[in-house]
């Protein structure tokens, strides 16, 4: 069975990874099913679910943050010291603009789990953060997706000059076994 056949067979089931994908693999995963649409494996909606994902994964967090499920780290003082030093960061990077942190910390490793987190145990208003975050992922996500389209465009054109390469490769391989081939056959005959 071809990816192709599957798709079409499992169009629901593609909605939901594309959601799972997308809380778990986040702008991967954007960036991942624009390159497939844009070769024409998957339909562009599909990425709207997984957009629904990275909101759901990041309002996950803030939830997980809110809930004071991280206090009883506040015991270890390395955690303490640590929230300390990355609320201080957050705030003299930011100028205290969520929309702004959220967006930064989309290139840090980690810094989106962290600063999520963060702001869901200080108490950040929901809708602020839910605004925010829906801004921010927007931005994000137009650009994570624009990549993968040019690069799915681009990856048609390569493997179309690709398979001329290969072509003019192979036609050269032989040429050259074939010249190899004729002058030990000259050689042994002189």
């Amino acid at each position: 069975m071809t990816v192709e056949v599957f798709i079409i067979n499992n169009l629901g089931m593609i909605k939901i990874i594309s959601f799972l994908l997308g809380m778990f693999f986040i702008e991967e995963t954007l960036f991942t099913l624009s390159f497939l649409s844009s070769q024409n494996i998957i339909g562009i909606h599909n990425i709207f679910f997984a957009f629904l994902g990275v909101i759901f994964y990041d309002v996950t967090l803030y939830f997980i943050g809110k809930s004071g499920l991280i206090s009883p780290l506040k015991k270890f003082t390395a955690f303490t010291s640590f929230l300390r030093k990355m609320e201080l960061k957050t705030q003299k990077f930011s100028r205290n603009k969520i929309e702004r942190a959220l967006f930064f910390s989309k290139f840090i490793l980690g810094g989106r789990l962290i600063l999520t987190m963060i702001l869901g145990y200080r108490k950040v208003r929901f809708r602020k953060f839910f605004l925010s975050t829906v801004l921010v992922e927007l931005v994000w996500a137009s650009i994570s997706i624009s990549i993968g389209i040019f690069a799915g465009e681009g990856y048609k054109s390569f493997s179309h000059i690709l398979s001329g390469i290969i072509f003019i490769a192979s036609f050269i391989t032989i040429l050259s076994f074939v010249v190899f081939y004729i002058k030990k056959r000259m050689k042994q005959n002189i």
